[in-house]
């Protein structure tokens, strides 16, 4: 596969992780209003209580990585690699594209050692905006997550040329 399409992928797989993410800290919302709630209550359980979850974005993520499994299952053949935590760019086939691979890896440590104490700063005001985004933090990890595939795929792509 191409640099740009394997970007494309981890970031629709992400965006898709982040919303699934998102609408399960919803339902983990609701989940803990009710147990503060009823905790007092002797007949808590009698009481009943209804949670909704939006299975959507869980389905669409379980149906996007079973998909690309199996392109990755046609393209190499086995599932061994699939399961293995390596990402898909250590791919290199000769000295030039490790020399490239180790750049763009080299680039995209020195964007996340300065991204992340930027991220810690912003995390350090999530009480001024829970009442807003109360799933701040969900989405700071998943930029954090576009950050580094998109230093390593642009860095990448300036070394191939």
């Amino acid at each position: 596969m191409r640099i740009i399409t394997k970007l494309i992928i981890n970031l629709v797989l992400g965006v898709l992780a982040c919303w699934a993410f998102i609408e399960l800290y919803d339902s983990y919302s609701e989940f803990s209003k009710i147990i503060e709630h009823e905790n007092g209550s002797e007949n808590a359980l009698l009481n009943g209580f209804e949670i909704t979850i939006n299975i959507i974005p869980l389905a669409l993520l379980i149906l996007a990585v079973i998909i690309y499994g199996l392109i990755f299952l046609k393209k190499e053949g086995s599932m061994k690699r699939l399961f293995r935590l390596t990402p898909n760019e250590f791919e290199e086939q000769d000295e030039r594209e490790k020399m490239i691979t180790a750049k763009s890896c080299r680039k995209a440590y020195i964007v996340m050692s300065i991204s992340l104490p930027i991220a810690g700063g912003l995390l350090s005001m999530y009480p001024l905006v829970q009442h807003f985004i109360p799933y701040f933090p969900i989405i700071l990890i998943f930029l954090l997550f576009a950050i580094l595939h998109i230093t390593y795929t642009v860095t990448y792509r300036k070394q191939l040329k």
